[in-house]
C-alpha cells in the first residue's frame, strides 16, 4: 500500500541560541539549603529532628495536612490507644505546630500596609506577599524540577529546510529568542508567570473573597507545571480587596473590556482629563474601553506591551465564551427541550460525562462541563439549525481545539486563522436568527463581545509566547483550593490573610521537610548498603512524593515488562501506538458458537468465522478486499475446528499521545455485552479498524481511507484444543463514509460542510442484513464517539440505549476528545 510521504512527519530540526545559560559553577542546592538550617546540626543524628523518629514524624505529617481542627487533634492525641502504643514527641495541637515552626522555612511572607490620601476604606488595606525572587530561587532548585527545565531559547522546525515552524514550550518562542537577544553573553533567562483571580473563600454566607497571585517559572515543561501536584505555582501574594468609602474611589474595581491598554492611549486621556480627578478620569476612560490605569507598572520596562506579555488564557476566554454565548445561542435556536432531548439520548461511553437531564438546568457549571458539552454541541445541533448557524458554532469549535494544541507549527496556526475567518463568514446567520441576546431577551445585532475580540490575539501569541494552553488558569483555580479556600475555612473569616498566610508557611515547611527527608533518608540507605547489598525499599520513592496521587495503568509497559505471575495466553497486547487489554477472566468462560450467535443476535457468526479461517489459510494471496464485508464465502452450517468460544464483554483500548508518542494516555474501557435488562438491545462501542495492523509507521498521521469505521459486537478467543495460543478476534460491523461532495484530494469522501463531520450510514448486504466480519483484535487502533443524525426534530422513541441502534445515519464526532479531533479533523 502505498502512503502519502508528505503525511509522515519529518525529523524535528533545532536551532539553539549560541552562548545561552553559561554555567559559572555551582550554586546551592535544596539540600545545601536544608543543611543550613539552625538544627542542621541535630540532624546528623536524626534527620527528623524536631521530632524523634520517621514514624513520629509521618504521624505529625499526616495530621498537619489534614482537615483536622486543633481540638480534634487534641482528642484524637488524648486516646488510650494512641497512648499506649504509639510514643509521640508531641502531646497536644499547639506541641505539634510548635515544633512545626521549627522545620526549615521556605521563602519567607511578609506583609505592608498600603493607604491613598484622600480616599478611607472600610478596612485597613494590608498587602501579604513573598518576595518574587525568593519565590522564583525555590522554583529554580527545587529537585523534583531536575531534568524538566530548559534554559536556553530554540526554534524548531519540522524538516532541515526550515520552512515550517514548530512553537510549543515558552522556549521554542520568538519572546524567549528576542528576550535573550537583549541580556548579556551567557546569561540565564528565566522567564516569570504571573496569573491572578480573584476567589471566594467562605461557604455560604459572609461573601468572604481573597485575591491570591501566583508565581511560576515558564522554563519549567509545560506539562509538569500546569499540573497542580507538582506544586510548579507558588503562591507568592494575597492582594487585598478592599471597599473604599467614596463613590468614585475604586480605581481596582475597573476592569478592561476589550484589548489592552496602551502607553499611547493613556496619554491620549490624560491630554484631555487630569489623572488625578478620579471621577472625570475613570469616566473618559470608560468610553475608550480602558481601564484607566494612569501610571502602569510596566511603562518603563522593555518587552513591556500587553499585547505580548498578556498571553491568551483558555478557561476564562475561550471555554467561558463557548458557555455564556455559544451555548445560549443555539438553547435559542433548538429550544431548551429539544436541546436536552438530544443531549440526554447520546450514546454513554465510560469514563465520559452523560448528560442525562440534559444541558439547560445546569448550575454552577464549571470549566470541566463547559469542555464535556463541547464533545457533543456541534453533533447534536446538527440538522436542526440553518446550516451556516451549524458551520458557524463549528467553526469556533475547531478554532478552540486546535489553539489548545500543545505543539502548534505554522501549518495549524493557518489552520487557526482559518477557523476563525469561517466564524466571521458565517456569523451572520446567528444574528439572523435572533440568538445574540441580552437583558429583557432583547437582540443584540453587533459583535462587541470582548472575549471574541482576544481571539485575534491567539496567533501572534502562539509566534511570541508559544502554545497557550501552557498558560491555561486551570492550574491557577486547581491551586485556589489548597492555597487559599482550605486554608482560609480554617480561620474564624476575621481578617483572614495572616491567618492564611501562617496555615501555608505551616504547609510549605512540612512538605519541604517530607521532600527533603526521603531524599537524606535514601541518600543514607544507598550508602549504608554499599558494601553489604541493595538499599532499603521500603522508602517511599522520591519521585512520587510530588507526583499525582492518581495514576494509571501503562498497559504499553505491561507488555514490555510483563509481570512474573501473567496470565497464559496474554491478555495484553501492543503496538507503536495502540495498546489492547482483556480482563483475566472473562465474561463467558465457555460458549458454543452457535449458543453466542443467538445471544448476541449474529446469526451470521458461523460462516464469519468460516471466512476468516478461509482468510487466514489464504493470506499470502494479494486479493483487493475490504477489511470488512465482500461475498460471503463459508455456508451458515459450514464446519469449523472448534465449537465452542471465550467472550469478553468489554476492551480496554489506550493510545499514546498524538502530539508525544512517549506519553501515553489513559485507556478507555470499550463495551460489547449482549442485550439485557438494562440495554435491550446489547451496549456496543465504536472503533477504527486498520485495514493492515502490520504497517510500521505513524499511523495517527496516515489517511481514514486506511480504516474503516466499526461497531465492535463480540469480542473472543476460540477455544481450539490443539492450538496453544489461539487468537483473539471481534466481530465488527461496518459503517461505510457518505461523500457530502466532490472526493477530497487524498481520495478521502467529503465531510458535512456545516459540522465538519464525516457522515456515516450502516454498511448492509444484499438481504439487508448488516455487514459484519471477523477480524483479529489486532486491527483495533481508536475508539470513536458516534452520533445520530437526528434531523429537524429528534425522534422521541430514541434513548440513550437505542440512539446508536435505531438510528439510520451517523456523524463521526470529532470533537469527542482532544487526541480524536487531532486524528479526524
Amino acid at each position: 500500500m502505498e502512503v502519502e510521504a508528505s503525511r509522515f512527519p519529518s525529523v524535528p530540526i533545532e536551532d539553539h541560541f549560541a552562548g545561552a545559560s553559561v554555567c559559572f559553577g555551582k550554586g546551592r542546592s535544596f539540600m545545601a539549603k536544608f543543611d543550613e538550617d539552625e538544627h542542621a546540626s541535630k540532624r546528623s543524628s536524626n534527620i527528623y529532628y524536631p521530632f524523634s523518629c520517621r514514624e513520629d514524624w509521618e504521624f505529625a505529617s499526616y495530621l498537619l495536612r489534614s482537615s483536622l481542627t486543633m481540638e480534634e487533634i487534641d482528642d484524637l492525641l488524648a486516646l488510650t490507644w494512641i497512648k499506649k502504643f504509639i510514643p509521640l514527641s508531641f502531646k497536644s495541637a499547639k506541641e505539634l505546630r510548635s515544633r512545626a515552626e521549627l522545620l526549615p522555612p521556605g521563602p519567607q511572607w511578609r506583609y505592608q500596609e498600603i493607604s491613598i490620601d484622600g480616599f478611607p476604606t472600610k478596612d485597613r488595606m494590608v498587602l501579604y506577599y513573598r518576595d518574587g525572587l525568593e519565590c522564583i530561587e525555590s522554583l529554580f532548585s527545587y529537585p523534583m524540577f531536575a531534568g524538566r527545565m530548559e534554559f536556553c531559547p530554540r526554534k524548531v522546525f519540522t524538516s532541515f529546510n526550515r520552512q515550517t515552524r514548530v512553537y510549543s514550550e515558552w522556549m521554542t518562542s520568538d519572546g524567549a529568542w528576542e528576550t535573550q537577544n537583549l541580556l548579556p553573553q551567557g546569561a540565564t533567562l528565566l522567564g516569570t508567570i504571573l496569573s491572578s483571580d480573584k476567589t471566594l473563600v467562605s461557604v455560604g454566607t459572609g461573601n468572604r473573597v481573597a485575591h491570591p497571585v501566583l508565581i511560576s517559572l515558564a522554563n519549567i515543561f509545560a506539562d509538569v507545571r500546569v499540573k497542580a501536584s507538582h506544586h510548579a505555582m507558588l503562591l507568592a501574594a494575597l492582594l487585598p480587596c478592599p471597599k473604599f468609602l467614596n463613590k468614585f474611589g475604586d480605581p481596582f474595581r475597573h476592569e478592561p473590556r476589550t484589548g489592552s491598554t496602551t502607553l499611547a492611549q493613556i496619554d491620549a486621556i490624560a491630554t484631555q482629563v487630569d489623572p488625578w480627578d478620579l471621577a472625570s478620569y475613570f469616566k473618559e476612560a470608560k468610553t475608550r474601553r480602558l481601564n484607566g490605569v494612569h501610571l502602569p507598572f510596566w511603562r518603563d520596562w522593555n518587552l513591556s506591551d500587553p499585547s505580548l506579555f498578556l498571553t491568551p488564557e483558555p478557561l476564562h476566554q475561550w471555554h467561558k465564551f463557548f458557555w455564556d454565548h455559544e451555548v445560549k445561542w443555539c438553547r435559542h435556536v433548538l429550544g431548551d427541550a429539544e436541546m436536552d432531548f438530544r443531549f440526554s439520548v447520546l450514546h454513554p461511553h465510560s469514563g465520559f460525562h452523560h448528560f442525562k437531564e440534559g444541558i439547560s438546568q445546569l448550575k454552577q457549571v464549571t470549566g470541566r462541563e463547559h469542555r464535556d458539552m463541547q464533545r457533543y454541541l456541534v453533533a447534536c445541533i446538527a440538522g436542526a439549525a440553518p446550516r451556516d448557524f451549524v458551520a458557524c458554532i463549528h467553526s469556533l469549535m475547531d478554532f478552540r481545539y486546535l489553539a489548545q494544541f500543545p505543539t502548534i507549527d505554522d501549518n495549524i496556526i493557518s489552520d487557526i486563522s482559518t477557523a476563525l475567518h469561517g466564524f466571521h463568514a458565517h456569523k451572520h446567520a446567528v444574528l439572523a436568527a435572533g440568538a445574540c441576546t441580552g437583558k429583557g431577551n432583547k437582540p443584540i445585532l453587533n459583535w462587541h463581545i470582548p472575549k471574541l475580540e482576544l481571539m485575534q490575539s491567539v496567533v501572534p501569541s502562539v509566534r511570541w509566547s508559544g502554545a497557550p494552553i501552557q498558560y491555561t488558569a486551570d492550574a491557577t483555580e486547581h491551586a485556589h483550593r489548597p492555597l487559599v479556600k482550605e486554608p482560609a475555612r480554617t480561620t474564624n473569616y476575621q481578617d483572614i490573610n495572616p491567618q492564611v498566610c501562617r496555615h501555608l508557611d505551616r504547609a510549605e515547611k512540612r512538605r519541604l521537610f517530607d521532600l527533603a527527608t526521603s531524599m537524606r533518608a535514601i541518600q543514607l540507605s544507598a550508602k549504608s548498603s554499599k558494601d553489604s547489598g541493595p538499599p532499603v525499599t521500603e522508602l517511599r520513592p522520591v519521585e512520587r512524593l510530588d507526583g499525582p496521587a492518581r495514576t494509571f495503568t501503562d498497559y504499553f509497559d505491561k507488555v514490555l515488562n510483563p509481570p512474573h505471575t501473567t496470565t497464559s495466553p496474554l491478555r495484553t497486547f501492543a503496538d507503536h501506538f495502540t495498546a489492547l487489554h482483556l480482563n483475566n477472566e472473562p465474561s463467558i468462560r465457555r460458549i458454543t458458537v452457535d449458543s453466542a450467535a443467538i445471544q448476541f443476535g449474529l446469526s451470521d457468526l458461523c460462516p464469519a468465522l468460516g471466512d476468516f479461517l478461509l482468510r487466514c489459510q489464504k493470506q499470502q494471496e494479494s486479493q483487493p478486499r475490504s477489511l470488512l464485508g465482500g461475498r460471503r464465502v463459508s455456508r451458515a452450517d459450514c464446519h469449523l475446528p472448534f465449537t465452542e468460544l471465550q467472550i469478553w464483554f468489554s476492551i480496554r483500548v489506550q493510545n499514546k499521545s498524538p502530539y508525544d508518542v512517549t506519553q501515553v494516555l489513559r485507556s478507555l474501557n470499550l463495551q460489547a455485552s449482549p442485550p439485557d435488562s438494562e440495554w435491550p438491545l446489547g451496549r456496543y462501542d465504536a472503533v477504527l479498524l486498520s485495514h493492515d495492523p502490520d504497517i510500521v509507521g505513524p499511523w495517527p498521521l496516515r489517511s481514514i481511507q486506511d480504516h474503516s469505521v466499526a461497531q465492535i459486537r463480540m469480542v473472543m478467543r476460540p477455544l481450539w484444543m490443539a492450538v496453544d495460543s489461539p487468537p483473539y478476534l471481534v466481530y465488527a460491523q461496518r459503517f461505510d463514509i457518505v461523500s457530502q461532495g466532490p472526493l477530497l484530494a487524498s481520495g478521502v469522501p467529503a465531510p458535512d460542510p456545516a459540522s465538519g463531520m464525516y457522515v456515516l450510514k450502516r454498511a448492509l448486504r444484499t438481504d439487508g442484513s448488516r455487514m459484519g466480519d471477523v477480524v483479529p483484535i489486532s486491527h483495533i487502533r481508536l475508539p470513536l464517539d458516534l452520533v445520530g443524525r437526528f434531523g429537524s426534530v429528534a425522534d422521541v422513541r430514541l434513548s440513550e440505549t437505542n440512539s446508536l441502534e435505531c438510528s439510520s445515519e451517523f456523524l463521526l464526532n470529532k470533537y469527542w476528545d482532544k487526541e480524536t479531533f487531532v486524528h479526524l479533523r
